[in-house]
């Protein structure tokens, strides 16, 4: 008898309309390839050598105020412009493109060098949340989307240790949250309640098969949140033992 814990399967995703291979079975398999080590976060909570460390200089030579709780700035290498000039009509069919204006910042979620977000104290966390929250308003209302995300760590691409995210406002809609958001809508007209009040899916690396042909996963949706209920509230760094 089928059981989706035990059997391959494909699960519709609602809110992009495509579907993903899960391969519960994976889970048991043994392991020998790479195992990442634990990363360890700066100790010091002030690096006179880091480049968004409160009362710091920048690389471009600006001064970082002597914040204590959230700093914000416009991203000295930002990935979108506000002023991009607009392109030409004339255009090669096979090499379309189109300007793409916006703005990029930096929220530094603290002038702690060595504690990352998880780490911070409740009050602190709730700041962060609270700049999100104001950062999310004003650029709203000049850019069509804003996108929050923090890039955490060597092995995601961060260029800096000092615990801090990013916010990027953009003239467009970005590709994935233009078919969500169909799915969306069309979701709410047949069914008269909202996808995202209903629905849930789990993310990870894309690699092999998944870049080539279809999005594939080791953990059904239930065995994620399963192992999400399962956490521990305190952080595990809090737990270990120094020798």
């Amino acid at each position: 008898m089928f059981n989706p814990v035990d059997h391959p399967h494909r699960r519709f995703n609602p809110l992009t309309g495509q579907y993903v291979l899960v391969s519960p079975h994976r889970a048991k398999r043994p392991w020998q390839g790479q195992v990442e080590k634990i990363s360890q976060a700066p100790s010091q909570s002030h690096d006179p050598d880091c480049f968004l460390c409160a009362g710091n200089k920048r690389v471009t030579g600006d001064q970082n105020p002597d914040y204590r709780d959230t700093f914000v700035f416009t991203n000295d290498f930002a990935a979108l412009m506000q002023d991009t000039p607009a392109a030409g009509d004339e255009q090669d069919p096979l090499l379309k493109l189109e300007a793409a204006r916006g703005t990029s910042r930096v929220i530094c979620f603290s002038p702690d060098h060595g504690k990352t977000l998880p780490e911070l104290p409740l009050p602190a966390i709730e700041a962060v949340i609270t700049t999100w929250m104001s950062q999310v308003a004003e650029l709203s209302s000049q850019w069509e989307w804003v996108q929050v995300f923090e890039n955490k760590g060597a092995v995601m691409g961060c260029s800096n240790p000092h615990p801090h995210g990013q916010l990027w406002g953009s003239d467009f809609l970005p590709n994935e949250i233009a078919r969500e958001e169909q799915h969306q809508r069309d979701w709410l007209a047949e069914h008269g309640r909202p996808l995202l009040l209903d629905s849930a899916t789990v993310r990870k690396f894309m690699v092999g098969f998944e870049m080539l042909a279809e999005t594939q996963r080791d953990l059904t949706p239930e065995q994620a949140a399963e192992r999400l209920r399962s956490l521990s509230p305190v952080h595990y760094k809090a737990n270990e033992v120094t020798p």
